[in-house]
């Protein structure tokens, strides 16, 4: 029977990312800094994968993972695990699910999903061995401090899917919460930070010249002030206006 962990932080936006639809291939929402993705995970740990067991499929969709991967625990990070736990992933093919193999050890970041701790591909679970900047943050990431920030690049997003993204400098960033608003501009790779940004919920966009249009964030919420908010933008050039 799988373990079953009882954890009081929730990761409903983090959990939607890896449900796939049924009637399409698994889709991940790419970029988001471990700054973010640690503060909305309810459980991450370091561990050795010591049995894998299929799971029939299930009529409940929310369950519907096709393996439970048994870990041993070596390291805790976020939550409160037992030295052995079970976490469910699907088998691929379009599910989400993350190919495990026993004997190797991972980082896994694992959220609750019906009371069971589950992963995938759209997660930050990686090899332990690949995971040395995710490692790093947590050696910061309980330092008390007083106000987060709002992370990311602004790139050229051009037409063709295989063509490099253009940094593009100079960009204004502009963060809102109703009340305030904090802005900077993006440096010489794309990149910008906001910071001293307080907990609550945020608009995040890029000023564009005229011609062009970028993406633009609502409802980004801050859930700790000891995390951040990853906010990527693609710009592109506006279609001409048919006549």
């Amino acid at each position: 029977m799988p373990t079953r962990v009882l954890l009081t932080l929730g990761a409903a936006v983090t959990a939607l990312l890896f449900i796939p639809s049924r009637a399409a291939a698994c889709t991940c929402i790419r970029g988001i800094p471990v700054c973010e993705t640690f503060w909305k995970t309810s459980a991450v740990f370091a561990g050795e994968v010591i049995d894998i067991t299929p799971v029939p499929s299930t009529k409940e969709p929310q369950l519907a993972l096709g393996r439970v991967v048994r870990f041993r625990v070596k390291q805790t990070f976020r939550g409160e695990l037992p030295g052995e736990i079970d976490v469910r992933t699907g088998s691929g093919g379009g599910d989400c699910g993350y190919t495990f193999f026993k004997g190797t050890y991972y980082l896994v970041y694992a959220h609750l999903q019906s009371g069971q701790l589950a992963t995938g591909i759209c997660s930050r679970t990686q090899s332990l061995a690949q995971a040395g900047d995710d490692l790093a943050y947590f050696k910061i990431a309980y330092a008390p401090t007083e106000a987060g920030r709002i992370v990311g690049r602004v790139v050229r997003q051009f037409v063709k899917v295989d063509d490099p993204f253009l940094p593009l400098s100079g960009y204004t960033v502009t963060a809102s919460d109703g009340k305030k608003e904090w802005k900077t501009s993006t440096g010489p790779d794309g990149r910008y930070e906001l910071k001293a940004i307080p907990p609550g919920l945020y608009t995040v966009e890029v000023a564009v010249p005229a011609g062009e249009s970028a993406n633009r964030y609502h409802g980004r919420e801050l859930i700790d002030p000891r995390g951040c908010i990853g906010a990527d933008f693609y710009v592109t050039a506006r279609a001409a206006p048919q006549r």
